[in-house]
């Protein structure tokens, strides 16, 4: 005894297809949305290059952590050094000599424009949200 499914095969008319692939398409040319929260840890990495220069400048990471406390970002001092200690590895390990990577096809600059349009987007609206219109 065969199993009926009570699906029925979707059909769907050439226009119907190339509406999807014009909406799709026109969404591939726009920044992808933005979260609406943020966790700790990508504030922290937003921040990062503040972040550093201010521990260049002398503060120490209980101030760090005091005027991220007043901005509303609860983070410790041990789980801040923590952060930093990892993106600082992250930030030697991209800037030590790249390997050739093989790949079938080089990036398009305009993509990677766009993708650091979006990155610097989300950090600019982090920031915003955090430290409002004046910076650290």
């Amino acid at each position: 005894m065969e199993k009926k499914s009570g699906r029925k095969p979707q059909r769907f008319s050439p226009s119907y297809v190339e509406k999807v692939f014009m909406l799709l398409d026109k969404l591939q040319n726009e920044p992808a949305p933005q979260p609406e929260m943020f966790m700790t840890g990508e504030v922290i990495r937003s921040l990062f290059p503040q972040l550093c220069e201010l521990r260049r400048k002398g503060y120490k990471l209980k101030m760090l952590v005091g005027l991220l406390e007043e901005k509303g970002v609860r983070i410790s001092e041990s789980a801040l050094s923590g952060y930093m200690a990892r993106m600082s590895k992250q930030v030697e390990q991209s800037s030590a000599i790249p390997v050739r990577k093989e790949t079938s096809q080089p990036e398009k600059p305009a993509l990677e424009a766009q993708r650091q349009s979006v990155k610097n987007s989300v950090l600019r609206r982090v920031k915003r949200m955090i430290f409002g219109n004046r910076s650290l």
